[in-house]
Parts: structure tokens; sequence; C-alpha cells
């Protein structure tokens, strides 16, 4: 860890744009987030900028709010607005709950109008709820499809999704009615249908639950994500493994004061 850090110090004194660049493409996430948070606000602003795109949300992702909004700053208008616009919507909210009105209410309207609708669908929830913490990007399956069918669905869907590891059944009005894994679709025949190899046990959350029980939940059995449902058993999101760590990692730094 040391290596690197002196390694990518050295490259940001020297002005070596393009080694820094290429010393970066060869960092994993995990270590490039613990360098990056020791760095100064100019150093991280200008590694940040020449991560490739998917590494730079990747590690947005895992700044607490208020780091995330000092970084932003550093962005140009159209950088923020482009930056902005690439989140996922749920990480797009809890940034948003840590700004100033004036500068939510600017991004906001830079949003494309399906990105602004998926955006303020979660700002609808109360805050600490797993409304405000769920992200609409998941997939369902109709229990009618065939395992072909929806193999084509995830294949379709898989790159623009959260997760795809999971995937939720439901009715044509969205009830949710089973859950099965992305493994059990792929090895399962071709011509079975959905329903005759789904799991009907499925645990839930409802848009009303504390974020806290919903975080505490995805620890005690250990899933990749948790399905929420509106008060009609409408899916409506999912809370994922890495946000409800996010939310017990604030509870005990607050337990601790």
């Amino acid at each position: 860890m040391r290596y690197m850090e002196d390694t990518l110090l050295h490259h940001l004194h020297t002005n070596d744009t393009e080694a820094l660049k290429t010393f970066l493409f060869t960092i994993e996430e995990l270590p490039l987030l613990q360098v990056f948070t020791s760095l100064s606000a100019n150093e991280k602003a200008i590694v940040f900028r020449l991560l490739p795109k998917d590494k730079a949300l990747a590690l947005f992702e895992a700044l607490q709010p208020t780091a995330q909004h000092h970084l932003l700053r550093s962005f140009t208008d159209e950088g923020a607005t482009e930056f902005f616009n690439d989140m996922a919507p749920d990480v797009r909210v809890r940034l948003l709950d840590e700004l100033p009105a004036s500068v939510t209410k600017k991004l906001l309207q830079s949003l494309t109008a399906s990105e602004r609708d998926a955006t303020n669908l979660l700002l609808g929830y109360e805050r600490e709820t797993a409304g405000r913490l769920m992200t609409p990007e998941f997939i369902t399956l109709k229990k009618e499809m065939t395992v072909e069918d929806a193999l084509a669905k995830v294949r379709l869907q898989a790159r623009e999704k959260e997760t795809i590891y999971t995937l939720y059944v439901t009715d044509q009005r969205k009830k949710l009615h089973g859950v099965l894994s992305l493994k059990e679709l792929l090895i399962a025949e071709g011509s079975q249908l959905i329903a005759d190899i789904m799991s009907h046990e499925v645990i839930y959350v409802a848009t009303d639950t504390d974020q806290e029980e919903a975080a505490r939940l995805l620890n005690e059995i250990d899933v990749i994500a948790l399905p929420v449902v509106d008060r009609e058993s409408l899916i409506v999101g999912i809370v994922t493994a890495d946000e409800g760590r996010h939310i017990l990692e604030d509870e005990a730094i607050e337990d601790m004061f």
C-alpha cells in the first residue's frame, strides 16, 4: 500500500499525467479508495479526472456524501452535469440530501427526463426509509415467461441495472410473487417456465421501513439485495448490500459519539 501511495504521489508531484493515468488504470477499487482518501483536495480532483469512467463512478459511490460534495465542486458546470447524469439514482439522492437547495435544483434540472423521473421517485419517500435508500435499477421477470425468454431479457437489460444476480418475479401489475438467482436461471432448461423454478419465499421490506432496519436485515440474511414493495405489494426498487453496509457504518460512527 505504501508503494502504491508513493508511486501515485510521485507521478502527481512530477506532473507526469500520462504515467499517472496508466498507473491508475492498474489499481483495484479498494486500494484506490484507501489511497484516495489520504490525498489533498487538489490531488483528489486531479486523480479523479484521470480515472476511467467506470472506476470513477465506483470510487465516487464509495465516498461519504460530504466528500462527494467537495469533489463535485471541483468540476466545471458541464463536467458536474455529465457526471451527475451517470450516477445511479440512489447515489444521486444520497448526494442531493447533503447539498444546498439551490444546487439540488440546478442539478435536477440538468438531468435527462428519464433520470429526473427516477430521482424524483426516490426523493418522494421520507428520509431514512428503504424507499429513499433503494435503487429502481433491477430486473423483473414475468411468471409465465420461459427461461429462454427470461435470459434474453436479462442480456438486454444487464448493462443498465444495479445487479443482475438476483431476479424478481412479478405478475403483469408488478406484484411480487417470487425470486430466483441468475445461476438458477442459467442452469434451467430453456423451455421451463419461470413460475416452475422460482422460489415463493421472498424476504422484502416496505418503502416506509426504517433504513437501519433494512440494512440490519440485509446483513443478517446475507443477500445481494432486498426487494422493496409499496402498499399494494408492487415491487418499486431494491436495497443493495453495499447501501446496507453504508448505513450500518454510519450508524456505528454515530454510536461512538
